[in-house]
């Protein structure tokens, strides 16, 4: 109960962050593992308002079917919405 109420709090507080920013840069990563099960990270980057660079793991999670196009973006798109960044990425990288 104490992670979870932990991870709540960071959570929120990062957000607060992506809230106050007018855009989002975004990379990701994706890999399969051995059973063959997709994945992928997001990490957000932002310029605060002191004009430092910060990033914050957004997360990591399955992806339905293979690394296609079309399959990551559904992806992407569920993260950003989560995030509540989804009006203000403004460029998404994904290596794999």
């Amino acid at each position: 109960m104490r992670l979870k109420s932990l991870y709540d709090n960071v959570k929120e507080k990062i957000r607060r962050k992506l809230r106050s920013c007018s855009s989002v840069a975004c990379t990701s990563d994706c890999w399969t593992s051995r059973r063959n099960d997709s994945y992928i990270t997001l990490e957000a980057h932002i310029i605060n308002e002191k004009w430092e660079p910060k990033s914050y793991n957004l997360g990591t999670g399955a992806v339905e079917g293979r690394h296609t196009s079309e399959n990551l973006n559904g992806a992407l798109e569920v993260i950003f919405v989560d995030w509540e960044i989804d009006g203000k990425v403004v460029l998404s990288l994904t290596t794999h």
